[in-house]
This record gives C-alpha cells, sequence and structure tokens, in this order.
C-alpha cells in the first residue's frame, strides 16, 4: 500500500471514528421530550451502524460456524469493564483470515438453512445476554433450537394472517403489492389510466379486476400493515410523477436517459410480466388445485427475471 493510501485508509478510519462516537454520544443523551421518536430512529440507524462497522466479526463468526468449529456460551462478567468470558477459542491470523472470507462469501453462497440458524444464533447470543433485552434472548434461544426441529413461540407462525399461495404467500402477496405500485406509476406517470392499468394487471395475472380491488389492496395493507403498504404506493406516486417531468423535460435525451431506463426496468411491461410469472408459476396442493382463488389462465410473454424481481420489496 503505497504512502498516499495509507493516509486515505487512516483518515477515513478516523472519519468513521469521530461519526460512531457522535451516535453513541446522542444515544446517551437521550431523546428530547418533545421529539421521542427522531431520537428512537437516530438510534436504531446507529445501532445498524456500529454492526456495519463491525462487518468482520459477523463475518468472522459466520465463518466459524460453517467451519465446525464451536465456541462455548461462557459468560459475562459485569464488573468493571464488561468481558466475555469462558468463550476464547484457539486461533492463528491465518484461519482468522479465512473464516472471514468465508463468512463474507456466505453472503452470496446461501448455505444450509440449519447453519444459517446456528450462525445467526451464534452472532445473537452475545449481544442479546449483554443487552439485558428479554426477547432478544428468546430469539437467540429459539434459533438455537431450531435446528433440532424445536419451534419455540417466537418464531412460530402467525395462525391470524393466512395466505393464499401453498408454501410460497410471501412471494406471491409481494408480488401483488408490486403490482399495485406499478398500476400506480402507470397513472401517475400518464401513461394510462388506473382503470387501463388494473386492466393490464388484471391479465397478466389471469385474473379479474374486481379480485384488485376487493381482495388485493386490504389484504395487502393487513399483511404487510397500512403505513408500509402506503409507503410503497406513495414511492411509485412519486417515481410516476417523476418519469413523467422527465419525459415531458427540454434537456438532451442523454442526460435523463438513465433515469428513464430505471423506471423502465421497475415499471416496465416486463416488470410487470415478471411479477405475474411469479404468480403463475407458485405451487399448487396435491391434486393441481391452486391454494390462491385466483386462477392462471395463459402464460406471460417474459420469463426473465422472475426469480429476482422480488429483491425490491418496499
Amino acid at each position: 500500500m503505497t504512502t498516499a493510501s495509507k493516509c486515505k485508509d487512516r483518515a477515513g478510519r478516523e472519519e468513521e471514528r469521530r461519526r460512531l462516537h457522535k451516535v453513541v454520544d446522542a444515544i446517551l443523551d437521550g431523546a428530547n421530550p418533545n421529539d421521542v421518536d427522531s431520537w428512537v430512529r437516530q438510534t436504531l440507524v446507529g445501532i445498524g451502524l456500529l454492526i456495519r462497522t463491525a462487518q468482520d466479526a459477523l463475518y468472522y463468526e459466520t465463518g466459524r460456524v460453517i467451519s465446525g468449529t464451536d465456541r462455548p456460551h461462557g459468560y459475562f462478567s459485569r464488573v468493571g469493564a464488561v468481558s466475555w468470558k469462558g468463550a476464547a477459542i484457539d486461533g492463528d491470523p491465518q484461519r482468522a483470515a479465512k473464516w472471514i472470507a468465508d463468512g463474507e462469501d456466505s453472503l452470496e453462497t446461501p448455505q444450509p438453512v440449519e447453519e444459517q440458524q446456528r450462525a445467526l444464533a451464534a452472532l445473537l447470543r452475545p449481544i442479546a445476554r449483554i443487552s439485558l433485552y428479554g426477547p432478544l434472548e428468546d430469539l437467540a434461544k429459539a434459533l438455537d433450537v431450531l435446528p433440532l426441529g424445536v419451534v419455540l413461540r417466537i418464531v412460530a407462525p402467525s395462525r391470524k394472517k393466512k395466505l393464499h399461495g401453498y408454501e410460497e404467500g410471501l412471494k406471491i402477496w409481494r408480488a401483488r403489492k408490486l403490482a399495485l405500485e406499478w398500476i400506480e406509476f402507470q397513472r401517475h406517470a400518464k401513461l394510462m389510466s388506473k382503470t387501463e392499468a388494473e386492466g393490464k394487471v388484471a391479465n397478466a395475472f389471469g385474473i379479474g379486476e374486481t379480485s384488485i380491488k376487493k381482495e388485493w389492496k386490504p389484504k395487502v395493507k393487513a399483511l404487510f400493515t397500512k403505513a408500509v403498504a402506503e409507503e410503497g404506493l406513495k414511492q411509485a406516486e412519486t417515481d410516476g410523477r417523476r418519469y413523467r417531468e422527465l419525459a415531458s423535460s427540454k434537456l438532451e435525451k442523454a442526460t435523463v436517459a438513465r433515469e428513464l431506463e430505471h423506471y423502465a426496468s421497475v415499471y416496465g411491461k416486463e416488470r410487470l410480466d415478471a411479477l405475474a410469472e411469479v404468480y403463475k408459476k407458485r405451487k399448487r396442493r396435491r391434486g393441481g388445485k391452486a391454494s390462491s382463488p385466483s386462477k392462471a389462465v395463459r402464460p406471460t410473454e417474459t420469463r426473465a427475471g422472475a426469480r429476482s424481481v422480488l429483491r425490491r420489496a418496499r
């Protein structure tokens, strides 16, 4: 590493250190009684920043679990400086570097679900115990026993909210949620009326338009919460207005091309077809009867992107 690179790296660390100190100071200062919500939001962001800064530690623990190396649970000493006793394991620089690399690689290469559960439990257990926050400890315990086939209450599926879509209900309802946002974009971009957009969606999914109004809209709000559902629709509206502004702009085409391409990829016909494909390819119960009340009547024109299209869930 050159001297200039070292200086730049050092300056970056110092900036990160100042930012983290500021975050911790704000947490310790506590909330302004007139704006508690602002403090809560910033505190949660701060916790996220701390975790992001400590990514190598998370990768290390994940890699350790993948390697099959066990760590004792140990205990926490709260006398003087807080420390984790009785949990040390032997290691060397080469093995540590491999664990960190393996942990980072696991983000791109999904591991067996049991391994993911063990890794997450290993990360969460010390954080939960030192935080003294009961629900986190309960979650860590639940993750510990999931590989044994034991499902504790905190991770048990809700019996109140039944999702249509055999074994794939959440994915199917995300597709419906994004389709509603597709409709919202089209009408605010003035590409078509709301009725026309609903017709396009109904045709792509192979359902009646009444299902969109009477079933999809209220169920999406119930499943994802009203605030999250409305947030997605509001963003689609904002994107639609921005698209209309760019499309009618007198700016050079090249200047706005990237933004227009982005909107086309998120709200274009291919996107809608991919969402519909997720719905139509849903698993079905034995005997061929779909668990969803809606029936798929014809294949979509585009199959590309059906697997990745749901990564962006608002």
